[in-house]
C-alpha cells in the first residue's frame, strides 16, 4: 500500500509552469488530466480512492522554499530517462544523475521547476533493511539537537500518545477542503 494521496503545489506563474508539469509528469506515470480554470491536475491511473494526484495552482506572491518534493522510479534507467525529460522541459538548477550517499546505490537527479520549487527523482535498491537503516540514520542525525520523538510518531500531535488515539484525532477532524475531480483531455 502506498500511503500518498496528493500534492498542491503553489507557482508563481501557472502559464510557465503547465508545461514543465505537462511534459514531467506524464514521464513520472500522472497520465490522467484533471485540468480546471485555477489547478491543473495529473493523475495516475489508479481507481479512487487509491489514485494519486499532483495538483499546482497559481499564487502570484509564491516563493520557494527549502522543500524538495521526490520521486521514486524503479531503475537507473529511469532516473536518466526523466533527467532527460526534465532536461528538455526547462528544469533549473540540475544536479546529476548521480550516485548520493543516502544508502549503498542511491541515484538521483535533483532540479527545480520554473517557479523554483525543488524535486527529485530516484532510486535505491529493493533491499528493505538497507532503505529502513538509511531513513533511520537520515532521521537521526540533527547537529545539537536530542531527537524526543521517534520518526514514526514525529507527525502526530504531541497530545495523541497512540496509533490508535492519533487515527481517530485524525478521522474526527473534518476535510479543510474536498475536490471533485472531472477528467479533462
Amino acid at each position: 500500500m502506498n500511503p500518498f494521496g496528493h500534492i498542491d503545489l503553489r507557482v508563481a506563474d501557472i502559464a510557465a509552469a503547465q508545461p514543465f508539469y505537462d511534459a514531467l509528469l506524464p514521464a513520472l506515470g500522472f497520465t490522467e488530466r484533471y485540468h480546471g480554470e485555477t489547478w491543473k491536475v495529473w493523475a495516475r491511473p489508479d481507481p479512487l480512492p487509491a489514485t494519486a494526484y499532483f495538483g499546482i495552482t497559481e499564487s502570484p506572491g509564491h516563493v520557494a522554499n527549502e522543500n524538495r518534493i521526490a520521486f521514486w522510479v524503479a531503475s537507473r534507467e529511469d532516473v536518466e530517462r526523466v533527467a532527460a525529460v526534465a532536461r528538455d522541459a526547462g528544469a533549473l538548477e540540475l544536479s546529476g544523475p548521480k550516485e548520493m550517499p543516502y544508502g549503498p546505490g542511491y541515484y538521483a537527479i535533483f532540479f527545480a521547476d520554473p517557479s523554483g520549487n525543488r524535486l527529485e527523482v530516484y532510486v535505491r535498491p529493493p533491499e528493505e533493511s538497507q532503505a529502513s537503516d538509511s531513513i533511520r540514520s537520515a532521521a537521526t542525525v540533527v547537529p545539537g539537537r536530542r531527537r524526543s520523538r521517534s520518526p514514526a510518531t514525529a507527525h502526530r500531535p504531541r497530545s495523541c500518545s497512540s496509533e490508535s488515539t492519533w487515527l481517530r484525532a485524525a478521522a474526527s477532524s473534518p476535510p479543510s477542503r474536498s475536490y471533485v475531480l472531472n477528467r479533462t483531455p
